[in-house]
């Protein structure tokens, strides 16, 4: 999968590859006068209070940093603002889907694998970026098949965390809780922003960055779109004109009453939607006109604007981001990540040993084992009487084989094996 999406997303990115780390604003008099006739018009929105909430500074934000791209603020009366607000505050109405949007969103049994960085060492280069050597990645963690600049980074496997079915750059319950998510996308995203991405200086960034570009897609694609959708379900008046304006309205608003849940103020969240308002609401625009947010969009935003966005939007967006995988080893020895077999994936822990070596069945499945044979290492469905090889190791040891799998015949689904160490394999009894 990973070489497809590397593809999918050179080709995204091939009239991007000369964009701008950051936007240059060109300010004549004529777009002077303009701004300030905006303001003049912003201002005039003024003592939005329904049910208690003041929504004036929401207004007047998303007003004064509507996208030019977008036209002319739609909603100037704030008389129509009131009465739009109130619709979606009444029973039913958007506040009360946008609620469930985060429930739904952040329970699902899913969570973002963790990132670290190999270690740098001066000889015997495990990998070379950007003219730095690197050593292996630590245990429990394998390379995250980033591309460019972000090549360096590792990921934690998921059969040291709670959720121990590999699934792209997270982990999940189960293969069909998988499938649900939008991994493909995000995987896209971060891995064309990897390609061309100029503006991570100094190693330290690297993580953060990754992390940012994950987190912000996730966004963008899988929660974004279910916002306006709500907006349209809970506000039976409101027009196609006004429904992007008032996506972002009533986000803001939502976000800064629950900042203290998140770790953050109300300042805070202003100063992050001052940043990112415009980028969303072009986004939001892309989205009503056309029916969809591209991902060529997404990695478009990300390289014009930079990291510094990345920081912004990861307060921004912490309400309704999966939350990063809690490490859980429960004595795992090690993880199979990628198998063509599914019943193969997941974390494995020794139960004894067999033909003096260690012996090792899978923590979720004890009808899976991974064992030494007379023939060497196998992968093994156990039965009542013997069990079934379907994958075979020629890499020979004490302890089990990370390589030189291959499946047992031509019937075994393809890919093989890739076996990930959580803990040291051991060199002898």
């Amino acid at each position: 999968m990973a070489r497809v999406v590397g593809l999918v997303g050179l080709c995204l990115l091939a009239p991007s590859l000369g964009i701008r780390k950051s936007r240059a604003r060109v300010e004549s008099n004529s777009t002077l006068e303009v701004v300030s006739a905006r303001q003049a018009d912003c201002n005039g929105l003024t003592d939005i209070v329904i049910d208690g909430r003041d929504f004036t500074q929401a207004a007047r934000i998303i007003c004064n940093l509507w996208p030019e791209s977008a036209g002319e603020f739609p909603i100037n009366d704030v008389n129509r603002v009131r009465e739009l607000i109130r619709k979606a505050m009444g029973p039913g109405g958007t506040w009360e889907l946008i609620k469930e949007i985060r429930e739904n969103h952040n329970g699902k049994p899913f969570c973002w694998r963790n990132e670290s960085l190999r270690t740098v060492v001066s000889s015997n280069c495990e990998m070379e970026s950007n003219d730095v050597c690197y050593g292996n990645c630590a245990y429990g963690y394998k390379p995250a098949s980033l591309t460019g600049r972000f090549r360096p980074v590792c990921s934690s496997v998921c059969g040291a965390t709670d959720f121990p079915v590999s699934c792209g750059f997270g982990c999940s319950s189960t293969r069909f809780q998988c499938a649900l998510t939008l991994l493909n996308q995000v995987s896209t995203i971060a891995q064309g922003v990897g390609r061309v991405v100029e503006f991570v200086s100094g190693d330290d960034r690297i993580v953060r960055v990754v992390d940012g570009v994950l987190t912000f897609s996730e966004f963008l694609i899988g929660v974004l779109p279910s916002l306006i959708d709500a907006v349209k379900q809970g506000i039976d008046i409101v027009t196609d004109n006004e429904s992007g304006a008032m996506a972002l309205i009533l986000l803001f608003k939502y976000i800064q009453e629950v900042a203290p849940e998140i770790g953050e103020t109300v300042e805070s969240i202003k100063e992050a939607f001052e940043e990112l308002a415009e980028l969303i609401g072009s986004l939001v625009q892309e989205r009503i006109n056309t029916g969809s947010i591209s991902v060529g969009s997404v990695v478009r935003e990300i390289l014009e604007n930079g990291d510094r966005i990345l920081d912004y939007s990861v307060k921004l967006t912490k309400a309704f981001s999966f939350a990063k995988c809690a490490v859980n080893t429960r004595n795992v020895a090690f993880t199979v990540e990628e198998v063509g077999e599914e019943a193969f994936s997941g974390p494995y822990v020794q139960t004894g040993m067999k033909n003096s070596h260690p012996y090792y069945h899978q923590q979720l499945n004890t009808g899976v084992a991974v064992e030494y044979r007379s023939t060497g290492w196998a992968m093994s469905s156990v039965g009542y009487l013997y069990n079934s090889v379907r994958y075979q190791s020629s890499e020979a040891g004490y302890d089990y084989p990370l390589g030189g799998w291959s499946g047992s015949s031509s019937s075994v689904e393809t890919p093989t094996p890739e076996v990930v160490e959580v803990r040291p394999r051991l060199t002898g009894p």
